[in-house]
Formats: structure tokens, sequence, C-alpha cells
């Protein structure tokens, strides 16, 4: 099928007999559910396309070939959520990637993010289960709520040391992540970050680092995170932070709170050192 002009708002919406779509240069905006549950959808080719609404391909369930355009500007939210693409490549002039957009695209193994991002929105790639691992350029200063979250097969991630900020649940259940490094500009790991991520055995933070928090939960049931080496510069660990980690040495230097049950499964002797006024239980 070949379409040379703007597709409205849920225009081929429930097509079932469109295999393949190629987007003439005329083309620059697909709009909101313009190919959702198009079910025998197996490929598109776009060539001049600028922005692609909210849902607009999304529960394509046998859409596996995706090839996006320089120019393209905006991919929208869960434009692509729940499809079977095994591979995308986002050129450098995507500016935004929306909530939810991959969400769910249980075939994806390998993506490739533009260098213009500065931010991973919230569950972009929740459960994308075939996802072995991602680059996350210099670009991005913030990683939004669940981005990466339920990729069970995810082990290997390089962090950006532009990095600011992990929202909540950033990596939990990413059951297959063996090791983690923490850029320095990171000031407070967010609720359940890496909760449930059972392969865990090494977090390392850079040297320098500015950490000030870890929050509740944030490594909760890691059950193989038995040695951590926390920076000087935190003074925060909230409750069941390391809850079901087989923890087996911690140094706490200026660390002024510890939550309840920060560390609650101790499995080896455990030899802490913190400040005698610590409020810890």
């Amino acid at each position: 099928m070949f379409i040379d002009r703007d597709v409205d708002n849920h225009e081929y919406e429930e097509r079932n007999t469109i295999r393949k779509i190629t987007f003439g240069p005329n083309v620059r905006n697909i709009g909101y559910s313009a190919f959702k549950d198009c079910y025998s959808l197996e490929e598109i080719i776009m060539t001049n396309v600028e922005y692609i609404g909210m849902w607009a391909f999304a529960c394509c369930h046998r859409l596996r070939k995706v090839t996006l355009n320089d120019g393209l500007i905006l991919i929208n939210s869960c434009a692509f959520y729940d499809t079977d693409i095994t591979s995308i490549e986002i050129p450098d002039s995507v500016l935004g990637i929306g909530y939810r957009a991959f969400q769910q695209c249980k075939s994806l193994v390998n993506v490739k993010l533009p260098n213009t991002l500065t931010e991973l929105s919230s569950y972009v790639f929740n459960r994308c289960k075939s996802l072995k691992s991602i680059i996350i350029p210099d670009s991005v200063n913030k990683i939004e709520i669940c981005a990466l979250s339920g990729c069970e097969k995810l082990e290997n991630v390089k962090l950006p040391n532009s990095l600011i900020e992990l929202q909540d649940c950033t990596f939990g259940l990413c059951e297959s992540l063996k090791t983690i490094t923490i850029p320095k500009t990171i000031k407070s790991i967010e609720s359940q970050t890496f909760q449930y991520c059972s392969e865990l055995t090494d977090v390392i933070f850079e040297e320098g680092s500015q950490l000030k928090t870890i929050e509740s939960c944030a490594f909760f049931d890691c059950t193989k995170l038995s040695n951590i080496n926390f920076p000087k510069s935190l003074t925060k660990i909230g409750s069941l932070a390391f809850s079901g980690c087989p923890i087996e040495n911690v140094e706490l230097h200026n660390v002024t709170y510890i939550g309840e049950r920060a560390f609650d499964n101790i499995k080896k002797t455990l030899l802490m050192e913190w400040p005698v006024n610590n409020d810890s239980t």
C-alpha cells in the first residue's frame, strides 16, 4: 500500500487486509490510532514523516519491520505499543519519544536511541522481554518511572554521565541485569528502582559520586547482591531499601537516617560503621 498524504485520526484502524505500507514524501503527519489494530500489517517504510500520533500503530501484532526517516521529530505515546518489532533505529532528528511508545514489544532485541534525546519517558520500553542491551545516549538527563522495567533479558545497560535522575522502578524486574554503574551525577536512587533484579551482583558508584539518598525498596529482593560500597556522600537509606539482599558488609560514613528494615535479611556477619547518633532500626 502506498500513501502520499497525511493520515487522519482512526483512518485505517482495524483494516486487516493491509500488510505493508510505504509512506510517500508528502506524508508529514500520521494521526491518532491511524493504523491501530491492523492485525495483518507486517512492515512500514517512512520517507518524510515528522510526527507519529498516539496509538498510531498500536496492537499491530504482526508488525516486525519499521523503517523511520531522518527528519522525524516526534514518536508519540503508545505509537508502537504491543507490536512485534524486532529492531528499531531512531534517527537523531527525533526530539521526543512519548510514554509507552514501545511498551510490550516482546520481540524487540535491538534499539538505537538518538543523540538528541533528553529523557526516557515513563514505561517507554516496559516489558520488552527480549531486549538484552541498551546504550542510553549522553544527551539523556532523566529516566522516568518504569522506563525499562520488566525487561527480563536485559543484561547490559550503559548509563550516561549526563544523567541526573533515575525515577521509581526504572529497572524493576530486570531479572538478568548483573551489574550497574551509577554515574557520579545521580543524587538519588528512587523507590523500587532496582527491585526484583534477582541476578544483580555488583552496584558500582563512580568516583566523586554525589549520591545523597537511596529511597525505599530501591534494591528490594535483589537476592544475589551481597556487597556494596556506598559513597561517602550518602546520607539517607529508606525503609526496605536492601530487604532480601544477602549483604555481607556495610560501611556507612555520613548516613544520618536508615529506614525501617532497610537491611532486614542479613545472611552473613554484618559489620557496620556509622555515626553514633544515627536513628536506625
